[in-house]
């Protein structure tokens, strides 16, 4: 009996140790925006190919799954009723430098002429210019005219 005990207890201690060094080694997952395959990659929302690089948009949802739109806009309504949308990280291409930025800090212009899907919203990095509003504000004029698609910042 103290012979199957002391084998059992060298099994065990060999199993724990496996276990713990297969454990501690897993690596941590990309979180960073993925390349988009301009003219093949659709918009999630409108179905149109995401093809001016300049107004593009991904979100990172749950589980690190990745979704693209063509124009902020169209990701805003995507994203609006989700439960993750906190948790979920939203990426825009810089439409001056064309890197891609985080949409949540970005300073946004509005009233930009020919956005693909006519929302009128360029983010950028920085800016000079005094003409630019938040992305809480891009998000409640988006929900306000998503069906006309006018959107105007009153002065």
């Amino acid at each position: 009996m103290k012979k199957y005990c002391k084998w059992s207890f060298i099994y065990c201690s060999i199993f724990i140790i496996l276990f713990f060094q297969i454990t501690s080694c897993t690596k941590s997952e990309d979180q960073s925006p993925r390349d988009i395959t301009w003219d093949r990659d659709t918009c999630v929302r409108c179905k149109m190919a995401v093809s001016d690089g300049r107004f593009a948009v991904q979100i990172r949802g749950p589980k690190g799954k990745y979704y693209f739109f063509d124009d902020i806009g169209c990701a805003i309504n995507f994203i609006k009723n989700k439960s993750w949308k906190p948790q979920a990280k939203i990426w825009v291409m810089d439409y001056q430098s064309e890197n891609w930025i985080d949409a949540r800090t970005a300073i946004w212009h509005f009233n930009i002429p020919n956005t693909p899907m006519g929302y009128g919203f360029g983010a950028t990095a920085s800016s000079n210019e005094n003409d630019f509003i938040n992305f809480k504000e891009v998000e409640n004029q988006v929900y306000t005219n998503s069906n006309t698609r006018q959107i105007r910042i009153k002065p």
